[in-house]
């Protein structure tokens, strides 16, 4: 509340807008072999960002990032799968 000057009943509002829009997803539900690709992508640079690379490979959706490290080698091994903030605002 402090940094946005908003009351925390605004706060409240907008939480609750975003929550409306998150959908948790069973990960025991996604096939083996989206789960085998996103561990063979993610375990030689950080294996924390396995779930994320899974559900964007998953999903069939960017993941949006300021991991520079996670996206160069995504890249390397050909996967355009990141999108940085300065991209997304371009939407």
């Amino acid at each position: 509340m402090k940094f946005s000057k908003l009351t925390e009943k605004e706060i409240n509002e907008i939480l609750l807008l975003i929550l409306r829009r998150v959908e948790i997803i069973d990960d025991r539900l996604i096939p083996i072999k989206y789960k085998k690709l996103a561990y063979d992508l993610t375990i030689d640079i950080d294996i924390n960002d396995f779930f994320f690379v899974l559900l964007s490979l998953y999903l069939d959706a960017k993941l949006w990032t300021g991991d520079k490290k996670l996206c160069k080698s995504l890249h390397k091994k050909g996967y355009e799968i990141c999108l940085t903030t300065t991209e997304l605002k371009k939407f």
